[in-house]
């Protein structure tokens, strides 16, 4: 065997390690991912919520101060959370604040 041959063998083999290990590498990914989705879910609507409530929070605070905005951005945000999961869920949730009236 030539030393061009031996070459061109060891070239081809690291190729496919290479792609063997990216294919391992996205499987343990996707893997992971699929698993923390319990810790991922609640961090992804949180930040999503962050990007909604930034600036309406910081708008309000300029006119009546940071705590009385947080309060404030706090009450709306428990007050329509349950109008922005689907219209059942608003029903359903102003059938609980009545019932609790009474």
């Amino acid at each position: 065997m030539s030393s061009e041959e031996v070459f061109s063998r060891v070239n081809t083999d690291i190729k496919y390690i290479r792609l063997l290990t990216a294919v391992f590498a996205v499987i343990l990914v996707s893997a992971a991912l699929y698993f923390g989705r319990i810790v991922f879910e609640p961090i992804a609507f949180m930040l999503f919520a962050m990007a909604l409530l930034g600036p309406f929070q910081k708008a309000v605070e300029l006119r009546i101060g940071k705590g009385a905005a947080l309060i404030l951005t706090l009450l709306l945000t428990f007050l329509c959370c349950p109008f922005l999961s689907g219209p059942l869920s608003g029903v359903s949730a102003i059938l609980c604040i009545g019932d609790l009236r009474m």
